[in-house]
């Protein structure tokens, strides 16, 4: 069943990004490149960087390229330190997207599972700078 869900909700991204694409032929012909970081502000880090260090470093260069991105987040905690990192990306322009609680495997939870671990992420970080509440789109 989990399966099942898991597939019908690929199957229906895929068709809605295709629509999209054949219905306005001008999103699909413009030049748009969209940067997003997954599971930001990690503690692990395989290149010996601090967590501080490599986010300022991230962010640096985001900066002088004069890019913004989004950078996705799994929150359950509300560590200070990780709070800080997560909250320069807002400061600075950034949005900060909902990755869920813990990241779990889509096909391994209920469709409620899933849910509560979206709502749990929101809660966590609706009230930062960037978060989607706080985010003001361009128009």
């Amino acid at each position: 069943m989990r399966t099942m869900i898991a597939t019908s909700l690929r199957v229906a991204i895929v068709t809605c990004v295709t629509l999209a694409t054949l219905l306005l032929p001008s999103w699909a012909s413009s030049q748009t490149i969209a940067l997003t970081f997954d599971d930001g502000s990690k503690y692990a880090d395989a290149i010996g960087l601090s967590p501080a260090d490599r986010n300022a470093a991230i962010l640096s260069q985001l900066a002088e390229a004069h890019l913004k991105s989004i950078l996705f987040v799994t929150r359950v905690d509300t560590d200070p330190k990780r709070n800080d990192l997560i909250r320069r990306w807002g400061i600075e322009g950034h949005q900060i997207g909902n990755h869920t609680a813990t990241h779990p495997d889509f096909d391994e939870v209920s469709l409620a599972d899933y849910e509560r671990e979206l709502l749990t992420c929101d809660e966590a970080i609706r009230d930062m700078p960037g978060s989607l509440d706080d985010f003001d789109f361009p128009t």
